[in-house]
């Protein structure tokens, strides 16, 4: 068996197709060639979404389903719970006194994260009801800003903010509205100590096994980069007790949602693994292709359609050219085209199906797995923790 490798997915939902090629065919792999310890970070979803801690139990036995489904064996990789190994919080805790805080506020992905979940999405109806009211009291401009605001693209970097916005809108909008507003625009207060140190958690996750990689992409290196930083501290402080883990870049298919933003299950714009064929049928028909092509008759332009980027996962490479043939000759229409991507797509999915529909007909089963994981991580987890302690020369 060749490294340990150690990698979580946070349980937030049901878990769709971007899932399965940016992450779980990876871990596929990697179990038949590593030493794999593969979690669901449960208490890594509170750092975020700690109003909506009542979901995270259901999803975590959903998600180990589609985990096994999609061709995780737990015979061998090693399938746990983040929280069910209490040892990863007391490394955390004791990580947490050495890790200054402005390595933390200088991690590019926790400003993006932040500046990302910030965005409040705001219910579109309400937002056309507080523009009708912002037009009729003479302040169009306003409700101008604050579309732009509310509709800005994930990766932009926006001038103002909805919290900017909000007394200007306060001094206008009635009681009702602007209280409505309020609540969307502060309904998650990130300003917590939980989500500035996740990377510290998600150190703790990692060396606790003492994992030598950890298979991300390259947007989620400096995640790694800060977690060798700690070790590097901790090592100097208390002598060597880690190895320094290591980035597994790995390819990861560019996959959007159906209306080309991100996927996601809050957008509406995703085909999850435990969809139907029909569900998958009627989620593919409306996809988004090229804007160009406005009738059949106009010829298409392949590289600018997400229905043809599916293709390319999805699509054997005769099927690809010949659609991308009769695309851009305008031979066939776009509704031709999304009926084989899902006739494909729903032939890769049919198995996982199968397989995922018995084992949540056997929800015991799910959890001895659980159980079964969480005992062979703890002998791990137990025995470090007591080597941190000897190197720290602290009780216990």
């Amino acid at each position: 068996m060749g490294k340990r490798v150690l990698s979580g997915m946070r349980p937030t939902g049901p878990l769709h197709i971007g899932h399965w090629e940016g992450v779980l065919k990876n871990w596929v792999q990697l179990q038949s060639e590593h030493d794999c310890y593969f979690f669901s970070a449960d208490w890594h979803v509170l750092t975020t979404d700690y109003e909506r801690a009542s979901d995270v139990g259901a999803n975590v036995v959903d998600n180990v389903a589609d985990w096994i489904a999609c061709g995780l064996d737990p015979e061998k990789s090693v399938l746990f719970v983040q929280s069910d190994i209490k040892e990863h919080a007391e490394l955390y805790l004791l990580l947490s006194m050495l890790v200054p805080i402005p390595w933390l506020e200088r991690n590019p992905t926790y400003r993006e994260q932040l500046r990302e979940l910030r965005r409040t999405h705001v219910p579109p109806p309400l937002v056309q009801k507080i523009n009708k009211e912002l037009k009729s009291r003479a302040k169009k401009e306003l409700g101008q800003r604050l579309q732009a605001v509310v509709s800005a693209p994930e990766d932009a970097e926006p001038a103002e903010t909805l919290m900017d916005l909000l007394p200007e809108i306060e001094a206008v909008l009635s009681k009702d509205l602007f209280a409505r507003l309020k609540q969307a625009a502060t309904a998650r207060d990130l300003s917590t100590l939980g989500f500035l140190s996740y990377p510290v958690l998600q150190t703790a996750d990692i060396i606790i096994y003492k994992g030598d990689y950890v298979p991300v992409g390259e947007d989620q290196m400096p995640h790694v980069e800060l977690s060798r930083d700690i070790v590097r501290r901790f090592n100097a402080l208390y002598g060597e007790t880690f190895p320094e883990p290591q980035g597994l870049l790995t390819p990861t298919p560019r996959l959007l949602g159906t209306d080309e933003r991100k996927m996601s299950k809050s957008y509406d714009n995703a085909v999850f693994l435990g969809d139907s064929a029909e569900e998958t049928l009627a989620k593919v028909k409306p996809m988004k292709t090229d804007p160009a092509r406005m009738r059949m008759t106009d010829p298409g332009d392949p590289d600018k359609c997400n229905v043809f980027s599916w293709h390319k996962l999805y699509s054997s490479e005769s099927e690809q050219e010949d659609c991308a043939t009769k695309c851009r000759a305008a031979a066939f229409g776009c509704m031709d085209c999304k009926m084989i991507l899902a006739e494909n797509l729903n032939r890769e999915l049919a198995p996982i199906r199968e397989r995922r529909a018995a084992l949540l007909e056997e929800p015991n089963r799910i959890k001895e797995i659980i159980a079964d994981g969480a005992g062979k991580a703890r002998a791990v987890a137990t025995e470090t923790i007591k080597e941190v302690r000897e190197a720290m020369k602290i009780h216990g």
